[in-house]
This record gives C-alpha cells, structure tokens and sequence, in this order.
C-alpha cells in the first residue's frame, strides 16, 4: 500500500508541477470545474442512482486540485464553474424575449467567477507565504530561547 500512494503522490506532483504548458493549464482547470460540478449535474442525469460517496469523492479531488492550481488554471476554473453552475441566469432571457444577450450574459458570468477565483488564489498565496513567514520566525525565536 505505501508504494501505491507513493507511485500516486509522485504523479501528482508531476501533473501540479510549475513547468506546464498553456494547454496543461487550461485542461486542469476545466477539470476541476467538472468535478466541483458533478454534484449537480449527477442529481440531474442519473436521479435514479444517487450514491452520495460518489460526488463526495469528487468535490474533495476537485478542491485538491482548486488548491494546486496555478492562477491561470485557476482562472479557467472560476469562468467553467460560472458557466456550469449559473447558465440559467442567461436562459432565464428567453422569457423576456432578449435571446441574443445570452451569450453575453454567460461571457460575462464567466469573466465575474473567473475574476474571483483568480483574486482567491492570490490571496491565498499571500496568506500561505504570511504564514510561513510567520512560522519561520517564530521557530527562530524559539531555538534561541532552547540554546
């Protein structure tokens, strides 16, 4: 079992690595959005089979993988999520006869959600470098106090 989750935790420092391509990028982040999505969409299609393990399994890979994204996957995935989790509010048009501003309205969710989760993972890298920072200079502090 150890070289199971070895081999596993090798490839996926390999997958998250800084050295991607644009495409590598883009891909992870559509990705994620999917399995940050697939509650929804299994509650939708298969009503029938329900096994809430399934979508459990799925929103923590999804948010492993939101954690470990670059900014620009992260981008990528805000603007999927807003499109798939919030297209209706662009279908609800059709009711007031404006149908040619549905694609606008999805462009523009899209760029709203993308635009957060990019503020999002820039803050949580100031957050994560603070507290590193932090960290280290308190276990400075205390190995003086030690020696």
């Amino acid at each position: 079992i150890r070289n199971f989750f070895k081999f596993w935790k090798l490839h996926l420092i390999r997958i998250f690595s800084s050295s991607k391509t644009k495409f590598t990028q883009i891909t992870l982040g559509i990705l994620a959005a999917l399995f940050l999505s697939v509650f929804i969409y299994e509650e939708h299609f298969f009503n029938t089979w329900r096994h809430p393990l399934f979508s459990s399994f799925f929103a923590i890979l999804g948010f492993f993988m939101l954690l470990q994204l670059s900014r620009l996957s992260a981008f990528v995935c805000g603007s999927s999520i807003g499109i798939l989790w919030f297209y209706w509010i662009g279908l609800s048009f059709r009711f007031y006869d404006l149908t040619y501003l549905i694609p606008l309205v999805w462009i523009f969710v899209a760029l709203i959600f993308g635009i957060f989760f990019l503020s999002g993972k820039r803050i949580e890298l100031v957050t994560i470098s603070s507290f590193k920072d932090d960290f280290s200079i308190l276990s400075i502090a205390g190995s003086d106090n030690i020696a």
